[in-house]
């Protein structure tokens, strides 16, 4: 559905669990704190798929103090995994760094696929101050991390981080230190591990980051296949993080323009751009 079919009615559900947290005692209170801060962090996602990178904080800050309350170590370095994504993706990459250092600080008491979806974070903003052999290291721990969670018998907010998703991630950065070639192959390998009736958000957000990477490397061919996939799977989505990695997708791409079939895929990336009708503050995705 998107961000922007979905925040009013999420909003308009936050001043009913506020009182709700404010009434309750007894052993109820820790459900009611589980939910809140779970609902509160969904609402900051919702703001940071807009591309609203204040509103995102601000809920996700509330989010946290409903976890500190709950007292839930897993809970709490969560909530500072997506304080830390936030903070990179406007920019602070040093403030993201240090909220993900301080997410793993407890990392025993955590499953393998909160570590894994925690070090991806931390892997994002080492790729983004340049520095190189970290981001490596904490990515390939973070598979690891993510493959051994494919089994693992405790919930956690994180089911989504799958080893494809962390080889997506991982790619990302790679392009992010100027290894296109690199990225391409970490994509390929795990392009077929990707489930076709669920993540759809994610789903397209890879194959943008993958055509960018081929487009980046000269491969046109290559890069043309994946864009058109994208397109085809993304007809639906309001992602201002999708949006903006479209956009530097069609930078890279519009070295070919002269080309006639070139010059259209071209001009339906600029109609859907247009179609999403995001605020005009979004991320700049992945350069």
């Amino acid at each position: 559905m998107g961000p922007l079919l979905l925040i009013n009615a999420v909003q308009d559900q936050v001043p009913v669990i506020g009182q709700v947290c404010r009434v309750t005692r007894g052993a109820d209170r820790a459900e009611a704190l589980s939910f809140a801060s779970e609902l509160l962090e969904f609402c900051g996602w919702l703001h940071q798929d807009l591309g609203d990178f204040t509103r995102a904080s601000t809920w996700t800050n509330k989010a946290l103090d409903y976890a500190m309350e709950l007292g839930d170590q897993r809970v709490i370095s969560y909530i500072l995994m997506r304080k830390s994504i936030i903070a990179t993706e406007a920019g602070d990459y040093g403030h993201g760094l240090g909220l993900a250092n301080t997410a793993l600080a407890n990392a025993d008491a955590l499953t393998p696929r909160l570590r894994a979806v925690i070090l991806r974070t931390r892997a994002t903003a080492h790729a983004h101050l340049g520095e190189a052999a970290d981001s490596a290291r904490d990515s390939e721990t973070a598979l690891v991390e993510a493959t051994a969670g494919m089994t693992q018998s405790e919930s956690d907010r994180a089911p989504y981080c799958t080893p494809a998703y962390i080889a997506m991630e991982t790619g990302a950065t790679r392009v992010l230190l100027g290894e296109a070639t690199a990225a391409i192959s970490i994509f390929e390998a795990s392009r077929s591990q990707w489930p076709e009736s669920s993540q759809t958000r994610d789903h397209v957000l890879f194959l943008t980051r993958m055509a960018t990477a081929y487009a980046i490397a000269g491969e046109r061919e290559q890069a043309c296949a994946v864009t058109e996939d994208a397109l085809a799977r993304m007809q639906a989505l309001r992602s201002s993080r999708v949006a903006g990695q479209l956009t530097v997708l069609r930078a890279h791409l519009a070295r070919w323009s002269a080309d006639p079939y070139m010059a259209d895929l071209l001009t339906r990336v600029d109609t859907l751009s247009e179609s999403f009708s995001l605020p005009a503050s979004q991320p700049q995705g992945d350069r």
